[in-house]
């Protein structure tokens, strides 16, 4: 199982974010922490980081196998996430 770590920013962009909306987030970060392999997710391209959809929602963050750290970098609708 891989640990889950919140920037600042994520954290502070997913208490924004509708209640609802906010729980199937982290509903979704809690199945990554599990496989994060099984998940939808894909890698930025010219980046290092990854993204998981939740609805219109994405979640940006950076995978370190060899520490078993998700890093939660930014968490936001998908026509304001990659500005």
């Amino acid at each position: 199982m891989y640990k889950v770590v919140f920037t600042a920013k994520a954290r502070k962009q997913l208490v924004e974010l509708p209640r609802p909306v906010a729980k199937r987030i982290v509903e979704k970060v809690e199945e990554l922490a599990m496989d994060p392999f099984s998940q939808d997710i894909k890698k930025l391209a010219g980046m290092a980081f990854y993204r998981l959809r939740v609805g219109d929602y994405r979640i940006i963050f950076d995978m370190k196998n060899d520490e078993l750290l998700v890093l939660i970098i930014k968490v936001g609708h998908r026509k304001e996430i990659y500005k």
